[in-house]
C-alpha cells in the first residue's frame, strides 16, 4: 500500500492489530505501525510482548492478546466486542498518547539529557586513588 494511501485506510479502521509472537526479532524494537495506530486515533489489540507493553504499559487504549494464538486472538476480540461503545474514547487516548513518542518529543528528551550532563561536574579521582593508579 502506498504511503499515501495509509491514513484513509487507517480512517476506516476500528482498532490496530499487532499480532507479533514473542521472538526476538520483534522485541528489538517497537514497530512503526503501532505509533501510526495511535496517530489515527485507533485502539490497539496486540499481543503482550516487549516492544508493545514497553510503550503501551497499562494504558486503556490496548486490548491484549494474552498469547500469540488463535485462543490469544479469539478471547481479545471478544474484549472488543463488548467494548464497542468505548473504542472511540480508546482511540482518543491513543492518539493523545503518541504525543509522547514523537520525534520533537525525542528530541527535547535529548536535550534535557545532554544539558544535564554538561551541568554535571568531572569526576576527579581522589589524590589517593590517584596514586595507585599510577602505580
Amino acid at each position: 500500500v502506498p504511503h499515501a494511501q495509509v491514513p484513509a485506510l487507517l480512517a476506516k479502521a476500528h482498532v490496530g492489530v499487532l499480532p507479533f509472537p514473542n521472538e526476538l526479532k520483534f522485541n528489538v524494537s517497537s514497530p512503526v505501525k503501532l505509533f501510526e495506530y495511535m496517530a489515527a486515533g485507533l485502539p490497539i489489540l496486540a499481543t503482550k510482548i516487549d516492544c508493545h507493553t514497553d510503550v503501551l504499559g497499562n494504558t486503556e487504549c490496548v486490548f491484549w492478546a494474552e498469547t500469540a494464538d488463535e485462543t490469544g486472538f479469539v478471547d481479545a476480540l471478544h474484549a472488543i466486542a463488548r467494548s464497542r461503545r468505548s473504542l472511540n474514547a480508546m482511540g482518543a487516548l491513543a492518539a493523545a498518547l503518541a504525543k509522547a513518542w514523537t520525534w520533537c518529543e525525542a528530541a527535547r528528551k535529548l536535550l534535557a539529557a545532554l544539558e544535564y550532563g554538561l551541568k554535571r561536574t568531572v569526576f576527579t579521582p581522589a589524590p589517593v586513588e590517584r596514586q595507585a593508579a599510577e602505580q
